[in-house]
């Protein structure tokens, strides 16, 4: 896949010219760079690359990789912080069936979560594995050790984690496809383009900081 080997090459030739920490490599993007976003986490080599993942009302098209069954392959547990507004028209929440509006389909996003909580828990082979993932039920009631919190006004954050991993889903009612910030620049969502908090600062660089690529992944020169 010819997006896989330019960001295999983005990377080669930036660490090649400056000084970087291969264990401190980090993605993340919005819309159809969320579904990038997502496909690099499923990437078997990928997902071997970069520390965390951020997906931020991701397009997460079947044909991508994005989600989904065989479609998706990481080489280890990812840890996954995925944000979505309730009023995302472009990227709808509660997903979109085949054919609706020319585009889809696309997952409940909360299934998504699920889905990749689940992957996680799998892929560690841990003995204690939580009981089956309901679908298309509210995240808190699904799964034992689940942490569901309101950090900000309108926003609800539940929080799957294993061993080394974690995946934090940030559901954020009134904000529709964009960024979230206090300022509302990112005129895609509008009307609804304003959150409670911002992202960048309060959310995706703490999460980012916390997770470093383990050792036998991280490639040297």
């Amino acid at each position: 896949m010819a997006q896989v080997q330019y960001t295999k090459s983005v990377i080669a030739d930036i660490s090649g010219t400056y000084t970087v920490d291969p264990r401190r490599i980090y993605i993340s993007g919005k819309s159809n760079g969320g579904g990038f976003t997502a496909l690099a986490a499923c990437h078997p080599e990928l997902s071997t690359l970069f520390a965390a993942f951020s997906p931020v009302s991701p397009a997460l098209y079947p044909l991508t990789g994005a989600f989904g069954g065989l479609l998706c392959n990481p080489g280890r547990v990812v840890p996954v912080l995925h944000s979505h507004g309730v009023e995302d028209t472009d990227t709808p929440f509660h997903g979109r069936r085949p054919g609706e509006c020319g585009y889809g389909p696309e997952p409940d996003v909360r299934d998504w979560r699920r889905d990749w909580a689940a992957r996680n828990e799998e892929n560690e082979s841990r003995a204690d594995r939580t009981g089956a993932w309901a679908r298309g039920e509210d995240e808190r009631a699904v799964g034992a050790g689940v942490v569901v919190d309101e950090p900000f006004e309108d926003v609800t954050r539940t929080t799957w984690s294993g061993n080394g991993w974690e995946v934090v889903g940030l559901t954020i009612e009134k904000l529709g496809h964009a960024w979230p910030s206090t300022e509302g620049l990112d005129l895609a969502g509008y009307p609804n383009q304003t959150a409670t908090f911002n992202f960048t600062s309060e959310v995706l660089i703490p999460f980012f900081d916390r997770h470093v690529l383990p050792e036998e992944y991280v490639r040297r020169a």
